[in-house]
């Protein structure tokens, strides 16, 4: 096995000490990780070149077993594969990858003109079944096409995904009277609209002064609660955003914030914002997502415009189980005291 960090000597280190990728393809080209597995590297060299030459990382092995170590790791976009290997046939093989990621594009390659006709392209889920020998260029043209095609397909998804959770979450608010679990439904159903490592909700009481935090909820392992100086540094926000009645995000170090220009940085957070929770007699508080630098290329920019669209849905429910309270008779919980 081989991968792409060079082992001097191998074959394929080889072909990365020849490989140079310019800026302006750089510029031009979608980044790519590419494994490979197959027997005969020298039918494969000038693709490994080639892809290298773009920018692309690329793994190599000659068995199937060996790549089970690298699909361990993180996620491949394409994946190439000989038909014939040493362990297995390529397509038991790409079964396999398919099962462990469900995304990934694959490629299967054969030098035999009968298994090319043979075989069902389609029946076996792959993009491409290519008959030996390749032309680098032509490989690097196709899976450029391909990956165009699946973050095209994947922006579709994301996007319903997205108005399938709004849907869930206008659903579950509509008919709730009451603010806490207003609140409590929104975080239950805010992951399935928006990416974040943490989210939280501040609200005012009527015996309190200032924000106080209603409920939290976090989907990060490393980020479970907010120590004092996160929290200050969420609070701090939340009460910006509430005084400028405008959503806040902060993806870098604030200077108009309390203490020190790097709070962010210190605070452990890659960025964050805060939406005000507007109603029409009062202000609720305000909703904060937080994301921490955790690399993930699923993870997009925090969409404050849908969050904010999200915050007035939010703001109306709100309204709806203050009037209904106060037509049942008790006083609300919470509330901030201004129009």
């Amino acid at each position: 096995m081989v991968s792409m960090t060079p082992v001097y000597g191998s074959p394929l280190s080889a072909v990365l000490n020849t490989s140079k990728n310019t800026a302006k393809e750089a510029a031009i080209i979608p980044p790519a990780n590419i494994l490979i597995i197959d027997p005969n590297f020298s039918s494969i060299r000038e693709c490994i070149k080639a892809f290298t030459g773009y920018g692309w990382h690329v793994d190599y092995t000659e068995t199937f077993i060996d790549a089970l170590r690298l699909l361990e790791g993180p996620p491949y976009d394409v994946v190439v594969i000989e038909m014939s290997l040493p362990d297995m046939l390529g397509t038991e093989a790409w079964t396999f990858i398919q099962r462990m990621n469900p995304a990934v594009t694959g490629i299967i390659t054969t030098s035999s003109k009968s298994l090319h006709r043979a075989i069902n392209v389609n029946g076996e889920g792959v993009s491409a079944y290519l008959l030996k020998p390749l032309d680098a260029q032509y490989m690097c043209t196709f899976i450029q096409q391909l990956l165009k095609l699946h973050d095209a397909v994947n922006q579709i998804k994301r996007l319903q995904t997205t108005l399938a959770g709004l849907s869930n979450l206008f659903s579950a608010i509509t008919y709730t009277n009451s603010q806490g679990q207003i609140y409590e439904k929104t975080l239950a159903h805010l992951r399935a609209v928006v990416h974040y490592d943490l989210a939280v909700i501040y609200v005012q009481r009527l015996e309190s002064v200032g924000l106080v935090r209603q409920t939290i909820h976090s989907i990060s392992p490393l980020l479970t609660t907010l120590n004092e100086a996160q929290s200050e540094f969420l609070r701090a926000l939340a009460e910006q955003a509430i005084d400028s009645l405008q959503p806040m995000i902060v993806t870098k170090p604030c200077p108009g914030m309390p203490g020190e220009p790097s709070l962010l940085g210190q605070v452990n957070f890659e960025s964050c914002a805060l939406v005000p929770f507007i109603g029409q007699r009062a202000i609720y508080g305000a909703l904060g997502v937080v994301n921490i630098p955790i690399p993930s290329p699923e993870k997009d920019p925090t969409p404050l415009g849908l969050l904010t669209a999200l915050a007035q849905v939010v703001s109306i429910a709100l309204d709806r189980a203050i009037l209904a309270e106060k037509l049942n008779g008790p006083e609300p919980a919470f509330h901030l005291a201004r129009a």
